[in-house]
């Protein structure tokens, strides 16, 4: 026996069964509009009670992280720079270094409350020359913590001089030593 099935029966039967599923196959009630509020202050007090809350819940606005000027941190920061600022006689071709005349340099570097640089200042003896241009961009990148207030200028002197080999690598243990100690404290 064959059956003969029309299109048009087997588009209502599957019809038929959509609608069934669809609509019969939800076993949830519907709330009312107090049970529902009920059951959201219910995960959030679950949410708020549970160790991990979230991904935002460590998130904070700039403001609400902005503290007042850390100045121990920002002498931190700047400790680094000096670091490479006072190598910048030894950077210079060797026909410039001959003309290089050492001495103290008095540099002003003045943040921002972003925590940026704003600006950095190099005494007139050093400003204009190549070794001057290499201090302000040994300060330029710095970066502390966001704070409160207005601008902060913080002032550095540092002794240019062409260093040999062996006075660099003191040089190095010396501010190393002195990070550690600071550290310690």
């Amino acid at each position: 026996m064959v059956l003969k099935v029309s299109k048009v029966s087997v588009l209502l039967g599957g019809s038929l069964l959509f609608a069934i599923t669809a609509c019969g196959g939800n076993k949830h009630k519907v709330l009312t509009p107090e049970e529902r509020l009920a059951e959201q202050l219910a995960i959030a007090d679950e949410q708020e009670s549970s160790p991990s809350r979230g991904r935002w819940a460590d998130s904070e606005a700039d403001s609400e992280k902005a503290e007042k000027f850390d100045p121990e941190f920002a002498d931190h920061q700047l400790r680094r720079a000096t670091l490479n600022a006072v190598d910048c006689p030894n950077t210079l071709p060797d026909d410039q270094k001959k003309q290089f005349k050492p001495g103290t340099a008095k540099v002003q570097i003045i943040f921002q409350t972003d925590g940026t640089v704003k600006e950095v200042v190099i005494d007139s003896a050093y400003a204009d020359t190549p070794v001057g241009a290499c201090v302000l961009r040994a300060y330029e990148p710095v970066q502390i913590k966001p704070y409160t207030g207005t601008d902060e200028t913080l002032e550095r002197e540092i002794e240019l001089k062409i260093m040999t080999e062996k006075e660099k690598k003191a040089a190095q243990e010396k501010a190393a030593k002195e990070a550690k100690e600071k550290e310690g404290k």
